[in-house]
């Protein structure tokens, strides 16, 4: 699958599925009492109503991949001790705007420095804007992973680009 397609994927879903959750997964370390959540915070998934979208960080913290998938996979990029338990962690109640009854649809989708690639998308940023009003910024350049945030993130991104700002690439939804 070309990216154009994988665009067109991912295009055709937000329009007509709403966004339902953000989850981090990370591990549950099994030596620890009480047990401890480690985020692997270079993971994110964003829920759809039947789907999720796969974020992680890559190229030490420089670039975004994503990918649609039918399931939160634990494909760490690093090895975890054989004690420790995979597990993830939904934050939209504490992440998105408004309710648990409200609804979330993405509105328009900025993606910053896109390469052509086969089969996901590559990027340098992603800005997500729902039908609320609230724009969330995905920043790869966090020391341990992704930064979720704002609009007030994509200002601190671009302010620290070792080069300009790239090229936008704009779904309208």
């Amino acid at each position: 699958m070309s990216c154009a397609e994988v665009l067109e994927k991912l295009s055709n879903l937000l329009k007509t599925t709403e966004f339902t959750d953000i989850y981090f997964v990370g591990y549950v370390d099994g030596e620890e009492s009480p047990t401890t959540f480690r985020p692997a915070l270079e993971l994110m998934f964003f829920e759809f109503e039947d789907c999720f979208l796969r974020l992680q960080a890559v190229e030490q913290y420089s670039r975004v991949h994503l990918t649609l998938t039918a399931d939160i996979d634990y494909d760490f990029p690093f090895e975890i001790e054989e004690e420790d338990i995979p597990a993830s962690v939904s934050m939209g109640d504490s992440l998105l705007d408004g309710t648990t009854m409200t609804t979330h649809k993405v509105t328009k989708v900025r993606l910053f420095g896109m390469a052509d690639r086969d089969y996901f998308i590559d990027c340098e940023a992603l800005e997500m804007t729902l039908s609320t009003g609230q724009i969330l910024f995905v920043d790869p350049t966090y020391e341990f992973g992704f930064k979720l945030g704002s609009a007030a993130q994509e200002q601190v991104w671009a302010e620290n680009l070792p080069h300009e700002k790239p090229a936008i690439t704009e779904l309208e939804l």
